[in-house]
């Protein structure tokens, strides 16, 4: 992925590593852009296609994400999002999905919650 600059950090030896690319911002948006469609259509497919059976473990899943720490979230989260892609027995899509997800991960380290106080859609994960 070409980047907007290197970042600096130290390797386990102590050398300076530049190794690692911080993706331009255009660049961030296309891909949650596309990992937001395709997970979309995969969702769309899923209620067509979900069985009976895959319902108990959907609900536990979304019952384990409602009572979850916030520490365990982003996990949970990225394993939720597989499965719904799953659900929509598409193995093509739900591997692009992944993919998509793959290349996305060193952002889940990111703090995406919202300053204590605020409101909106992430306003209840601020610590």
């Amino acid at each position: 992925m070409v980047g907007a600059h290197a970042l600096q950090g130290q390797k386990d030896d102590g050398f300076p590593r530049n190794d690692i690319v911080t993706p331009m911002p255009h660049m961030l948006l296309d891909l949650f852009e596309a990992l937001a469609e395709i997970e979309a259509l995969c969702a769309c497919l899923a209620t067509q296609r979900v069985l009976m059976a895959d319902l108990p473990a959907f609900e536990e899943d979304v019952q384990r994400m409602a009572d979850a720490d916030p520490a365990a979230y982003p996990a949970m989260n990225f394993d939720f999002h597989d499965r719904v892609c799953r659900l929509a027995r598409n193995a093509e899509l739900a591997g692009i999905a992944d993919g998509l997800r793959q290349r996305l991960a060193p952002c889940a380290a990111c703090n995406w919650r919202a300053p204590t106080g605020s409101s909106g859609p992430f306003a209840n994960t601020a610590p």
